[in-house]
């Protein structure tokens, strides 16, 4: 592959070796700390990562949430899926859709494409005016509680992201004991 950079003015060739995605990187930074945490039983990712692996006394969190931000847009990818829910009344199953720019990074492999679940934020709001139901509940004017693990998983190509927000390190609660 041949890839050039202006640096200067001037053309610059760029090798494979020379590519450098720091979205990628981070994620995979991300997947290290909450694995050895998982094991083990100012806000940057490099923070919290640290955060994530601290203190064995503190309470240990399992989870770096963060968001993604597009290539084209600039703007927070959002994710998007079913979760399987049963009825109230029943034991019958029905799915629920949901959407989401907040994730979990579970794998990445060597050409960054990563495994990334789906994070539903939680805030009080939802319980005080819905019926709790977070797939329902708007986040952005709200403070976010916590958030939910979703068991809905996507996998995305991480060199078409050119930036990631992290979130303080804590541990999401299964949205099937919600």
């Amino acid at each position: 592959m041949d890839c050039h950079k202006c640096k200067g003015g001037k053309k610059v060739h760029l090798s494979l070796k020379d590519d450098h995605n720091c979205v990628c990187d981070k994620v995979k930074k991300i997947v290290q700390a909450q694995r050895q945490v998982e094991f083990d039983c100012d806000s940057s990712c490099h923070q919290f990562i640290q955060q994530l692996k601290g203190d064995q006394h503190r309470v240990q969190h399992t989870t770096i949430p963060f968001m993604l931000y597009c290539e084209s847009t600039c703007k927070p990818f959002i994710g998007s899926g079913y979760v399987q829910k049963k009825t109230r009344c029943s034991s019958d199953h029905y799915y629920q859709y949901i959407e989401t720019p907040f994730f979990k990074a579970k794998d990445v492999d060597k050409k960054c494409c990563a495994k990334l679940e789906l994070l539903l934020p939680d805030t009080d709001f939802c319980c005080e005016h819905h019926c709790c139901d977070p797939c329902t509940c708007s986040y952005k004017d709200n403070p976010i509680k916590r958030f939910l693990a979703t068991g809905v998983c996507l996998t995305v190509d991480l060199n078409k992201f050119i930036g990631i927000n992290c979130l303080a390190p804590n541990t999401p609660i299964d949205m099937g004991a919600y």
